[in-house]
């Protein structure tokens, strides 16, 4: 039986996983046929950041226009 809750992570932590894999091949630290999985986390993770400022900067659009109104 598992057990393990599952917590989201925030965008703080899924920016620091993708500086963290772009460090690790900057330095050669993965072998070629490791790139392609790495790299299809790396642009999930960059997805997942950039989907997350969008709802963010929405938010606070979305407050502006409340406040004009």
């Amino acid at each position: 039986m598992n057990t393990t809750a599952k917590t989201p992570l925030t965008d703080q932590e899924i920016r620091t996983l993708a500086a963290i894999i772009q460090t690790c091949s900057q330095r050669g630290a993965f072998k070629a046929e490791e790139m392609l999985p790495v790299g299809t986390l790396y642009n999930r993770l960059m997805a997942m950041a950039q989907t997350q400022t969008m709802i963010q900067t929405g938010d606070k659009d979305e407050e502006k226009e409340k406040e004009t109104k």
